[in-house]
């Protein structure tokens, strides 16, 4: 699994959490309030404390969007069934 970073501006040294995205099946794009991740599910990658809109979506299933709240320091884990769209 790879761990993307991603960069959000919301001020100085603002505190992080991880997101782990996990689809069946896997390969689904995630976007994190608008903004593309690198990499396809399965992910990881952090994101700024506070609350975030996740749009997953893979070619020829319905997208998925889930609001989360991200701790900082904590790990928010969304696994995604993409296959009963």
């Amino acid at each position: 699994m790879k761990v993307v970073k991603v960069t959000m501006s919301v001020g100085a040294e603002a505190a992080t959490g991880i997101v782990t995205v996990k689809t069946i099946p896997a390969g689904a794009t995630v976007l994190a309030d608008g903004k593309r991740i690198e990499s396809q599910t399965p992910t990881s990658f952090s994101l700024p404390a506070g609350r975030h809109t996740l749009v997953i979506s893979l070619s020829g299933h319905r997208p998925q969007q889930r609001v989360i709240e991200v701790k900082a320091d904590g790990n928010v884990e969304e696994d995604v069934d993409m296959s009963h769209q």
